[in-house]
């Protein structure tokens, strides 16, 4: 069963502000189905039986379940949302652990060698070039949008992130309300 993100997130969407426009919702349905459709008949032309009847069972799940996260995120007075990597691999920012990621190429180097060894620094800021690649043309993706969606309609008072990207802040979300443990690859600051 494949659902994409971004239906999850209209659907989320349409149980929290059932005030957008059914025009503008009915539109970005069908733009999300068409996958959907070529992901099945793809199935079917390589032989694999779809069962429609566990389709439409899963989609009434995922209402359901979509329905409940509305509810408590309704009702939740200081909502957190906290993202690690894989928010941002789809806006083509490799993660660090998975295979192809950063550390798949690059040792890391940790603070008190890049502090103690000018190796260490040159080091670092070379794989910093390296991921500049990714991050100079990367933008904020549906899951992205989704979250400052939510700090806008005003559910959402802080994310928390493992993420040095800088999306949240390009999606929307103001500074203050994003919190970096790892800080932001967009500021330096000399040591």
């Amino acid at each position: 069963y494949c659902i994409d993100d971004s239906y999850l997130t209209l659907k989320l969407a349409d149980n929290l502000e059932p005030s957008l426009k059914e025009k503008e919702l009915d539109k970005l349905y069908r733009s999300l189905e068409m996958p959907l459709v070529n992901i099945l008949m793809l199935m079917e032309y390589a032989g694999v039986r779809v069962d429609v009847d566990f389709l439409k069972d899963a989609a009434r799940q995922m209402e359901e379940k979509i329905k409940t996260v509305a509810q408590k995120i309704k009702s939740c007075e200081n909502l957190i949302v906290f993202t690690g990597a894989g928010i941002s691999t789809e806006s083509g920012i490799p993660d660090y652990r998975s295979q192809g990621g950063i550390w798949d190429k690059f040792r890391p180097v940790y603070f008190d060698e890049f502090m103690s060894s000018r190796d260490s620094r040159i080091r670092y800021w070379e794989q910093r070039l390296d991921m500049e690649k990714s991050l100079s043309v990367s933008k904020p993706n549906t899951g992205h949008l989704s979250i400052a969606r939510l700090y806008e309609l005003g559910f959402l008072k802080t994310v928390i992130t493992q993420n040095i990207d800088g999306l949240h802040q390009a999606s929307g979300i103001p500074d203050d309300a994003v919190i970096e443990l790892h800080g932001n690859t967009r500021r330096v600051r000399c040591m």
